[in-house]
């Protein structure tokens, strides 16, 4: 059985040691929204492959790709 690498043993040995807490997540909170399961997807579907020569090309197109969702979807 394996293990998610944030809960693996020695990851959590490694943050522990690095001063970084942990925080559980609730699986039913509120701090999930909607466009983390509709809209972030989609956009990675359409973004998939294309290659950025810079970080901003890539926000660019994220941007350009956001907005063109209608506020009804």
């Amino acid at each position: 059985m394996t293990m998610p690498q944030h809960s693996a043993k020695l990851t959590t040995k490694f943050l522990r040691s690095a001063g970084i807490k942990l925080m559980s997540h609730s699986p039913y909170t509120p701090d999930l929204a909607f466009c983390d399961f509709f809209l972030f997807p989609t956009i990675k579907k359409k973004l998939c492959g294309i290659h950025f020569l810079t970080s901003e090309e890539a926000a660019n197109a994220f941007e350009e790709h956001v907005s063109a969702v209608s506020k009804e979807t």
